[in-house]
């Protein structure tokens, strides 16, 4: 309380005192208008009142507008004008100040919150005046509401977010405001929080702490933080944060605090995880059933047993399992399981198990229903079997799927937990029928291919079943054939009158008929079975269609007949195929087109299509022809374009059947157009697959003989000179035949006979023969291993092997070359067959072993070609001629190394050799001729040396 003037003067102060108020200095107005403020002064006795210009701002006044105490109290509301008034008279009676806030409405009603204050002033012990302030904090008021509700809605977020709250010092050092879901979020305490900001780490998980660690520090030099991680909570349960960290700055750009939040991701991280295990596991059930239909019949097995691992894994239970249902579904078997380590296997003992026996279970299973045991323990009444089956097992819970496909109910799909318990969802159930689908799928598509695999195994061994009588009778049929047509042979060198020759030859066709018949009857079996081999090689076009006139021209010649051939411009010289199938085909068209053609011609045309792509060769005759409605019939097996019982031409009616599947199996075709009365075309269609080198001359060889060098018929000589033969053979008729045959081919041989492979065996030991004619089906010791024997001897001793066999498939060709023969004989064995065989065998011991090939056996050979006297003397002098330049011109060669004129000269004289029958010479010169192309200079070497020898020894002969 201040103290006043003496009483005497308070008049006079108070109009001071007002007049100081009312007339206040520029300052002060500038005070009031910042601070919203005024100053009053309120006389007791007189009841009047002095306000400064603030006031009347405040009140929406004008100046000096109010004189009077009660006036200044109207504009307050009510309730408050009470209080005012009361705090007033409390002042001047009992001298107590007061501060009150207040409602006060303005002139102009809008209502205002004030702050206003007053104290009294005595004078003699007496309160004379109350001076005060009036303050407008309307603003003040509004901005602490707006204030207390921003920290109520903050409130609000913070509890609705889930997420702890936080604000740190500047240097990271103090925690300033963590909010109280802390405590629930980690396990430690606010407190603890405050004394050490740091110790939130101790609530990380401890897999994660590291990560969290290295973040923290990483802020403190970025200050960025955003990352995800497990803490534990005081109940002792895990959750997923997701804390981030930010600085906040003041304008300058100082930080003046760091502020964070570390919001519960929990419930969207296991809905990610859920997710990506739905993801993953959709992902293993797409690719189990893309390899259950990919898989092969013979790996089903083993991609059910991969699926069943695959799936346990990853649905992490003990045990996977299929059972399939057998005996019309009155069983069922485990066919397949996958159980985890430490875990036991029952596969073995749950076999064949009566369906009935387990019925709660299975006629769910029947019904295409699923079965869920959550917990074994709580299976209903009727289960009791399977619980006591289940708590055996150990198993806690359990999920059978059934495997459903199109034939019904095949089995079922099982997952048991055996060391917890296991809740399924409904997703992976799902997933897993179509697991079980596909798995159904699967299984019936494996019961049919197995079905069709079968029926092929079946069709497969009748066919070769098939195959084998064929060729067991074939072999059987031939071995009295070789009688026949042997001792007929030899009886046509006989005198016999004109009558029995007729006779005799009528024979010979008849039996010649029936060998062909069983070669086609063979051969078809061969294509029928699906077992044609083809050799694909370099081949010259010209030689094949060559070769195959020739062998028919004797027939053609016989009836009249023009051969003609002819090759386009376009068409390659050298194309790949397999030439002992083409020659096949053309033989088998070529033998057709003389049979049916009485007059006119048969001519062979190769010409390119006009895409470059297929070569055509066709056989044009101008026979009989063919009806439009026979075309097609014609190659049909043992069909005749003629099917009359009195048909003119005889035949098996396989040779057309047999040309069209050869040509399709070298990748073509065979076609034909016909006119009766006019004649046919028989057109092969072959891929046209330009060979990137030539041929090799010893497959063509052998058959490649020009017009000039092919024999006339009946022209057989014998072969004169010393020969030693060993014949082995355990039949006594073909004995005594071959030994006929032999005769009249080698007069002057020195012929050794045995029964089987043993015993020609141990003759090989005791003697040297030259030449050996091996049968191949003999008692105690067969062909093929007694050659191989005679073989592993003395390598001094190589004797010309010639196989003889009724065995007439390639296969068995195949088999005696590979035992080490030399040679193969078809029985049965005509003059012109042995004199063949037994002229190679004397060509190759004359130029073996340094002995000089003789100029008899020369003249020989090229009398067996059928060459006039003339010729085998020109002949003769041109090799006189020739083989010292040839010896010459190679030690040239081979001396300054050549490499290009040795294999352009080894070629020449490979090919001259071959046709002379000097076979052994010649395959010296292709070696030769080899090794030139190779580069080989070691070959070279060898081949050149050996092949000088021979050249020697084949002067010596000559001179």
């Amino acid at each position: 309380m201040l103290d006043t003037p003496p009483e005497e003067d308070l008049g006079k102060d108070f109009e001071n005192w007002a007049r100081c108020i009312e007339q206040s200095s520029p300052i002060w107005d500038d005070v009031e208008d910042i601070a919203r403020i005024g100053a009053w002064a309120l006389d007791v006795a007189t009841g009047s009142v002095s306000w400064t210009r603030g006031v009347y701002e405040i009140y929406g006044l004008a100046a000096d507008s109010v004189r009077e105490k009660e006036t200044a109290l109207s504009y307050y509301e009510a309730e408050d004008q009470e209080r005012l008034r009361a705090a007033i008279e409390s002042a001047i009676r009992d001298g107590r100040p007061y501060d009150l806030t207040c409602r006060l409405r303005r002139r102009d009603s809008e209502l205002r919150v004030v702050r206003t204050s007053g104290r009294p002033i005595k004078a003699d012990g007496e309160v004379v005046r109350l001076s005060g302030v009036i303050q407008d904090i309307t603003d003040q008021i509004r901005l602490e509401e707006q204030l207390r509700d921003s920290q109520f809605k903050f409130h609000e977020i913070i509890d609705s977010v889930d997420a702890v709250f936080w604000v740190r010092s500047s240097d990271l050092s103090e925690l300033l405001y963590v909010s109280d879901s802390y405590e629930t979020k980690y396990r430690n305490s606010i407190a603890d929080a405050h004394r050490n900001p740091s110790s939130f780490l101790d609530g990380v998980h401890p897999d994660d702490r590291p990560a969290v660690e290295a973040a923290d520090a990483e802020y403190r030099r970025s200050h960025h933080m955003d990352m995800e991680y497990r803490v534990w909570r005081r109940d002792g349960s895990v959750t997923w944060v997701n804390a981030r960290s930010y600085p906040v700055h003041d304008d300058a750009g100082n930080v003046i605090r760091h502020v964070g939040i570390a919001i519960d991701v929990t419930k969207r991280k296991r809905y990610q995880e859920l997710l990506e295990r739905q993801h993953s596991l959709q992902h293993m059930v797409t690719s189990i059933s893309t390899d259950f239909i990919r898989a092969p019949v013979g790996s089903v097995e083993t991609e059910i047993m991969q699926a069943l691992e695959r799936l346990s894994e990853h649905l992490a239970v003990d045990r996977g399992y299929v059972f399939q249902l057998r005996d019309g579904r009155n069983t069922m078997s485990n066919t397949h399981e996958w159980c985890r380590d430490g875990i036991s296997s029952h596969i073995s003992r749950l076999q064949d198990i009566p369906v009935i026996s387990h019925e709660w279970w299975m006629s769910q299973i029947l019904e295409n229903n699923y079965v869920l045991v959550p917990r074994v323990e709580d299976l209903p009444e009727s289960a009791v079997t399977e619980l006591e089956e289940f708590e055996r097992e150990g198993i806690q819970s359990l999920l059978i799927v059934p495997i459903s496909g199109e034939d019904g109910i095949l089995g079922f799909l099982g997952f048991d937990s055996v060391s917890d318990y296991r809740v399924w969802a409904d997703w992976e159930i799902e997933l897993l029928r179509v697991v079980a689908n596909a798995l159904a799928s699967a299984i019936e598509r494996t019961g049919r291919e197995q079905a069709i695999i079968d029926a092929r195994d079946a069709s497969e061994v009748a066919t070769k079943a098939k195959t084998e009588f064929l060729a067991r009778m074939s072999h059987e049929l031939r071995t009295p054939l070789n009688a026949v047509i042997g001792f007929s042979d030899l009886l046509l060198t006989t005198p016999l009158s004109e009558v029995q020759k007729t006779y005799l030859s009528n024979v010979l066709v008849s039996a010649s008929s029936l060998r062909s018949i069983i070669s086609d009857l063979l051969d078809f079996s061969v294509m029928e079975a699906g077992r044609l081999k083809i050799k694909k090689q370099a081949v010259s076009i010209n030689e094949i269609m060559a070769q195959s006139l020739a062998q028919v021209r004797v027939d053609a010649e016989a009836k009249g007949l023009e051969l003609a051939q002819y090759i386009d411009p376009d068409v390659p010289e050298i194309v790949e195929t397999d030439p002992n199938r083409l020659r096949q085909i053309l033989g088998n068209l070529l033998v057709n087109a003389i049979k049916f053609t009485d007059s006119g011609h048969v001519r062979v045309r190769a010409s390119l299509m006009s895409d470059d792509s297929m070569l055509r060769i066709s056989v044009e005759d101008s026979g009989v022809g063919i009806a439009e409605s026979q075309l097609e019939l014609i190659f049909d097996s043992f069909s005749q374009g003629d099917g009359s019982p009195t048909r003119a031409h005889g035949g098996s009616g396989l040779g057309l059947a047999i040309a069209r599947g050869l040509a399709e199996g070298l990748g073509g075709c065979l076609q034909a157009a016909s006119k009766p009365g006019v004649g046919s075309v028989f057109s092969v269609f072959l891929p046209c697959a330009v060979a990137q080198k030539r041929p090799d001359d010893s497959v063509t060889a052998v058959d490649a003989t020009s017009d000039d060098l092919s024999p006339p018929a009946n022209s057989l000589y014998t072969i004169s000179g010393p020969v030693n033969i060993l014949l082995a053979e355990d039949n006594a008729l073909n004995l005594l035949l071959a030994r006929e045959l032999i005769k009249t081919v080698v007069p002057e041989a020195t012929l050794q006979t045995v029964q089987n492979g043993r015993e020609a065996v141990d003759a090989c030991r005791d003697t040297n023969p030259d030449i050996i004619l091996m049968d191949i089906q003999m008692p105690e010791m067969d062909g093929h291993e007694a050659t191989r024997q005679i073989r592993r001897m003395s390598p001094t001793r190589e004797p010309y092997i010639v196989a003889l066999t009724a065995g007439a498939s390639d296969e068995e060709r195949r088999l005696s070359l590979e035992a080490g023969m030399n040679d193969h004989i078809t029985k049965p064995i005509t003059r012109e067959s042995l004199h063949q065989a037994l002229l190679k065998g004397c060509t190759q011991r004359q130029t073996r072993g340094g002995s000089p090939m003789t100029e008899q056996a020369i003249i020989e050979t090229l009398k067996h070609r059928g060459h006039s006297p003339e010729t085998i003397e020109e002949v003769l002098s041109l090799l006189r001629e020739r083989v010292p330049e040839l010896t010459a011109f190679i030690s040239d060669a081979l001396s300054t190394g050549n490499v290009e004129a040795l294999q352009r000269e080894a070629h020449s004289a490979k090919g001259i050799l071959r046709t002379l029958m000097l076979e052994e010479i010649g395959d010296t010169a292709h070696e030769l001729e080899l090794a030139a192309r190779a580069r080989s200079q070691s070959d070279i070497e060898v081949a050149g040396r050996k092949l000088l020898d021979q050249l020697a020894r084949l002067e010596a002969g000559l001179s």
